[in-house]
């Protein structure tokens, strides 16, 4: 049986096979090997024929794995796993293992140990497993760092306001005109900077958790809005034409976000000579879904469009028509779509509304694994020792 195993190194196919290849007994001593195999391991196959594969280990224990895997391979020769291996120039290197037996009038013999060269796949998968874990790290403190910057930021401009208000009943009477005013400003101004700094808080908020993706009605989530924003809703008293609302798969949370900051810029930037009329819309284009939110408000020249989802830009609108807001409503619905995969968009034209554009994928979004069609890697195994290259 073993000659017609040492029979295979005659095969010229065997020779030219890309990657590194050995025939070896169910004992684990080595026939042969291909020429990639050389090149790879550094030692000749005349060298090497009749050994033990423990020479091919960097220490007992990958040894002693290395005999359980291929064990387990024979039964199940359909599953690569990896190894920890050593070439002859004492350099280590991990390899992508595929064992095939080989059968010979119906028993296995001996097999097929295939191995390639996966050292710089894995190093970087590990890299990217700890720069992930030192994103998590640092977002924990940029955090906590946000939380302590608001809270130290907003107690002295709530002083600036509480005082300012505290003034203006104690002193009332004997203020002038340009004293009130100056006075009125100040209480403005330290309020306005207290709600800029809500509104970049919640922004620094969006992403920094991972997405929670599920199916929720569209329709259930403006209704939900719209209670929220109810007191607003009883000024303006908007109408809402809704088409095609129905399932849709985001995160609840930050769609509500996304809606919520709609739904208040229609109603800031509402042209007050006519009824404010808000139209939502839901299609389906290819794989994605796509959400329309048009309204007839005062609009903005469309080359602008591109800049309104950028933190604190607004529309160049005249100051004497230009509501008040903190620039950061559509920085925040941005910040939310592409979160879940998406991607957002505006158009408008002055005094006919404007349109935002929201397309999200059907399903949640997945982390495209090995591109280039080779067989994955286990991120849960990592031979002890250290990869070469």
């Amino acid at each position: 049986m073993k000659s017609r195993l040492n029979h295979i190194e005659a095969s010229d196919l065997f020779d030219q096979m890309p990657v590194s290849t050995m025939v070896a007994t169910l004992d684990r001593v080595v026939l042969s090997v291909n020429k990639a195999f050389e090149e790879e391991f550094g030692y000749r196959r005349e060298d090497i024929r009749g050994v033990d594969t423990r020479f091919l280990y960097p220490d007992d224990d990958a040894h002693a794995q290395a005999a359980v895997r291929v064990k387990a391979a024979m039964a199940n020769p359909s599953q690569s796993f990896l190894l920890s291996f050593k070439r002859k120039d004492g350099s280590t290197f991990i390899g992508e293992c595929l064992i095939v037996p080989i059968q010979i009038e119906g028993e296995a013999q001996g097999f097929f140990g295939i191995t390639r060269n996966v050292s710089q796949a894995v190093n970087a998968q590990k890299a990217l497993i700890e720069l992930s874990e030192e994103l998590r790290a640092s977002n924990e403190d940029l955090t906590y760092f946000a939380h302590s910057m608001a809270h130290d930021l907003k107690e002295p401009l709530r002083k600036i306001s509480a005082f300012g208000d505290m003034l203006s009943e104690r002193l009332g009477p004997r203020l002038d005109d340009d004293d009130k005013l100056m006075l009125d400003y100040m209480v403005d101004g330290a309020r306005r900077a207290q709600t800029m700094i809500d509104a970049m808080f919640e922004f620094a908020q969006v992403g920094h958790t991972r997405s929670n993706n599920g199916l929720l009605q569209l329709e259930s989530l403006i209704e939900e809005v719209c209670e929220d924003l109810a007191l607003k809703l009883e000024v303006s008293r908007p109408v809402f034409h809704c088409q095609g609302l129905g399932e849709i798969h985001a995160d609840r949370n930050l769609m509500w976000r996304v809606f919520q900051n709609l739904l208040s810029n229609s109603l800031r930037y509402r042209n007050t000579a006519e009824r404010l009329i808000i139209t939502l819309t839901q299609r389906s284009i290819d794989d994605e879904v796509e959400i329309e939110w048009r309204d007839n408000g005062i609009g903005f020249e469309n080359e602008l469009s591109g800049i309104i989802f950028e933190p604190f830009r607004r529309a160049h609108i005249p100051s004497s028509e230009r509501p008040k807001g903190t620039g950061m409503g559509l920085a925040i619905v941005k910040r939310a779509i592409t979160h879940q995969g998406g991607r957002v968009w505006a158009s408008s034209e002055p005094g006919k509304g404007t349109t935002i554009t929201i397309r999200l994928p059907v399903h949640a979004p997945l982390l495209e694994r090995d591109q280039a069609g080779e067989p994955p890697l286990d991120p849960a195994f990592y031979p002890s020792a250290q990869a070469g290259q």
